[in-house]
């Protein structure tokens, strides 16, 4: 096996270490892989307050991939900054590996601020969304 295959290979299992994904085949002419996996618990977005940021909750990136603000090119955002959210709710998607995942608020409230911008390249664990939830039903100011 070439090193530049080996390297691509290292690369996708790195990529699966944020997904659910326990198993896949690749196929080159005649090099055939397999990689089994047992996976770790279900992904899901997390919301957290820190204590820097106990003003918002955030809506965190499960897992890493490209972050899509809209189901489609030319649809309408799934939020915008000052709409109101529900637990729940459909806030964006991340597309890995070909699949789009759901990406829904944990809390209800108001979204305070979209911190990516529709396309970006997201990290699993980094901020996507700021959602307050102290003033849920005021309109933005």
């Amino acid at each position: 096996m070439e090193q530049a295959w080996l390297d691509e290979l290292r690369e996708l299992i790195d990529l699966l270490d944020g997904t659910p994904i326990a198993e896949l085949e690749l196929q080159d002419g005649d090099l055939h892989v397999a990689i089994k996996r047992t996976p770790g618990a279900a992904i899901a977005p997390s919301e957290v307050k820190t204590p820097a940021d106990d003003e918002y909750s955030y809506v965190l990136a499960p897992l890493l991939g490209t972050f899509f603000r809209q189901a489609s090119p030319g649809s309408d955002p799934f939020v915008k900054e000052g709409d109101q959210v529900e637990k729940g709710q459909v806030v964006g998607l991340i597309e890995a590996m070909k699949i789009f995942n759901e990406i829904q608020a944990e809390v209800s409230g108001r979204v305070h601020a979209i911190l990516v911008e529709d396309g970006d390249f997201v990290e699993a664990d980094q901020r996507l969304i700021a959602i307050d939830t102290d003033h849920s039903e005021e309109p933005p100011a």
